[in-house]
């Protein structure tokens, strides 16, 4: 979502330099956080211009900040749907799709399941399970980003969030199919209990 936050500055510059731009255009960016009996925050934005849907579910971490899944259908026709992780020092105040490649482990829908560990905006390997290819462990996943200094989100079971979303909606991101654990998330209320 940094990045999202950067190309959203550079929609606000644009609309700035044009004095007949719409001076709210990021207004259908912005999310109306919905918190859920869990403690987690869930919202979607439906974003004009080709932007897509996204639907965004947070998580208050014991370490500080939250700890986000987002899952994008990107918009202009495409059958596509991504999911991504991020930590954010607070709840997000705009919200766009998924960023291509960003750094870490992440995974993706376009005529096959996929997953793939991305640094500097290149995916450095990526994975089809079927029925020849297991899915990557948690274990391949993180050496892997340790050998090869990999920043961003670890292993997090990606591909059964993506399934969820998949099989039900953007909104089965904000419902009990999604749990905490699938999104490798410790909350504060689950490290009060052990």
């Amino acid at each position: 979502m940094k990045a999202a936050v950067g190309l959203a500055a550079a929609v606000m510059v644009s609309a700035c330099s044009d004095p007949n731009a719409d001076t709210h255009v990021l207004d259908d960016l912005k999310p109306n956080w919905t918190r859920l009996a869990d403690g987690s925050s869930f919202a979607t934005v439906a974003a004009k211009d080709s932007f897509g849907t996204t639907a965004v579910r947070c998580w208050p971490v014991s370490a500080g900040g939250f700890d986000c899944i987002s899952a994008n259908r990107p918009g202009a026709g495409l059958d596509m749907l991504t999911i991504s992780k991020d930590h954010e020092e607070a709840l997000p105040e705009i919200v766009m799709g998924s960023v291509p490649n960003a750094d870490g482990y992440s995974c993706e829908h376009v005529l096959e399941y996929r997953e793939q560990v991305a640094k500097g905006g290149n995916d450095l390997i990526s994975n089809t399970p079927d029925y020849n290819t297991a899915v990557w462990t948690r274990s391949h996943v993180n050496t892997y980003m340790a050998e090869n200094h990999v920043e961003g989100p670890k292993w997090y079971r990606c591909l059964d969030i993506l399934e969820a979303v998949a099989t039900g909606s953007l909104e089965t991101l904000g419902t009990t199919s999604v749990t905490p654990a699938m999104a490798g998330i410790v909350t504060p209320l689950q490290k009060g209990k052990n």
